[in-house]
Order: C-alpha cells, then sequence, then structure tokens
C-alpha cells in the first residue's frame, strides 16, 4: 500500500447545525463528436457549486455554469460549425434548489426525498457503515464495482465518485486514498498541483491509456481535484494531452445566497 508521507494530517472543517457546506468545482471537461475520418474534440470550462445544509433535510442548492471558453484538442470550432455541429458540449446551466439534494425529482413527477445512499450520493449512514481500514476498504469498492466495462481500474471510479461529492469525512477520505493506493500500479506523483494552480499530492493510476490523477492537499488531506492524462495515442488525441482537469475546495457559509433577480 502506497503511504502519503507528504501528508501532514487528514482534517475537516467543522460546521454548526444552521450552517451550509459549500462545495465548488472548477472543471474543464472534454466533449466531442466525428463524421467519417473527422474527430473533433475540445475542453469546456464548467463551474460547479453546491450548498449543503448540515440538517440534509432543509433546502440544497445546485447551481451550474458554463462559461464557453473552450481549448480545442483536435480540429477547431470554425470547422466543427461549418460541417452542422454544435459546439457547446450539452452541460446543463442554471440553478435547483431542494431538500436532500433531491435537485430533479419534480422533473421525474414526485416530491423531493432522501434517496439510497450510494458512492455517488452518499448519506450519513452510507458514510458511517463503510469501513475505514484500507484494504476492507478496498474490497467493499471492488465489489461493488462493475467489471463489464473497457478500461476496468478497479476501486478508483467509485471512490472518486464519492470525493467528488464533497461529504467524505476525514477519517474515510484517508482510507480511501489508502484504498487506491492499493490498486495495482499506483504511483504518487509529488510537487504537482489542481488546475486552479493549487498545490497538490497525486495519487496516479493508469489503464493503459490514460492515467488519472486524484489530487490531494498535502497540508490537510483535502481532495481538490482530478486530471485525466492521455498516456497512448487514442481516440484522435495523442499522448500527454489533458482530457480532464477540475479544481474542488469546500468551505463553511451561514446562508445560501439570493435568487438571481
Amino acid at each position: 500500500m502506497i503511504e502519503l508521507d507528504q501528508l501532514d494530517s487528514v482534517s475537516d472543517v467543522p460546521i454548526r447545525s444552521d450552517q451550509y457546506l459549500r462545495v465548488t468545482t472548477h472543471a474543464w471537461w472534454m466533449a466531442g463528436f466525428g463524421l467519417h475520418d473527422r474527430e473533433f474534440r475540445f475542453l469546456g470550462e464548467n463551474w460547479i457549486h453546491v450548498w449543503i445544509p448540515a440538517d440534509r433535510g432543509r433546502a440544497w442548492l445546485l447551481e451550474r455554469r458554463v462559461t464557453g471558453r473552450q481549448r480545442w484538442l483536435a480540429g477547431s470550432a470554425e470547422e466543427a460549425v461549418a460541417l452542422g455541429f454544435e459546439v457547446t458540449g450539452g452541460w446543463p446551466s442554471g440553478r435547483w434548489r431542494a431538500p436532500f439534494g433531491d435537485f430533479f425529482a419534480r422533473e421525474s413527477g414526485r416530491r423531493p426525498s432522501a434517496q439510497p445512499g450510494s458512492w455517488a450520493q452518499p448519506d450519513e449512514g452510507f458514510l458511517a457503515e463503510l469501513p475505514r481500514d484500507p484494504h476492507e476498504l478496498y474490497q467493499r469498492l471492488e465489489n461493488d464495482s462493475p467489471r463489464n466495462r473497457p478500461g476496468y481500474i478497479g476501486a478508483l471510479k467509485y471512490a472518486l465518485a464519492a470525493l467528488k461529492t464533497g461529504l467524505v469525512p476525514a477519517d474515510l477520505r484517508g482510507a480511501l486514498y489508502g484504498a487506491i493506493g492499493l490498486i495495482p500500479g499506483a504511483a504518487i506523483i509529488r510537487d504537482t498541483a489542481n488546475v486552479d494552480g493549487a498545490p497538490a499530492v497525486a495519487l496516479a493510476v493508469d489503464d493503459g491509456t490514460r492515467r488519472t490523477d486524484v489530487l490531494i492537499d498535502p497540508s490537510n488531506g483535502e481532495f481538490v481535484g482530478e486530471r485525466v492524462t492521455m498516456t497512448s495515442d487514442a481516440f484522435g488525441l495523442r499522448a500527454g494531452v489533458v482530457t480532464s482537469q477540475t479544481a474542488m475546495r469546500r468551505s463553511v457559509v451561514d446562508e445560501l445566497p439570493e435568487p438571481p433577480g
């Protein structure tokens, strides 16, 4: 198992029962499309903010914004538009508010309610019953992860899904880093940074085509983003091209922002 000896500690920000945890994600995600032998790929800039009340039954707020900034990796916007493609990326923008974080319940014709806990949407019960021993946690991730997809890399997808919510407590985050370090071929990249320039230590896992870096603040063990880099030529992209990168930060606030005018 990889030992993250560069981490000073793994700690949480204290939050009162009447406060909110604000989770902000700054993302450059890849969108792509093709026509015959032409491949188009670009990174689009997204900002996602989630306000999570300490009492999960109170109103949550989700705000998503696509800035329109793009970084083209294959082809160009002008070529794509000339061929009749839309180059928006298809990411949603807007604000949604609902208790339990069940933002799209009404679109499904039901009332917002607490949903069963999962790696991607962990509730307090789900998080509490997960093992804190990295080996046991790795086995749980392996048992829960589907293996019938190309590029399967063990526990990483589900571990990242939980970390990206911002809801994983400090003791479980430390165990998750240990579990990721048990993935065959996992390595440490020291003295790196997320897309916003925040210092980080990376846990890196390569599936043979892409390397995924789990970015960790060395001062407090906070998850501060991820980065995906091509390690071989594939999908019309060259080795070394970054196909996704994010920065995540958490803070505690006293109230939700005012609705837009």
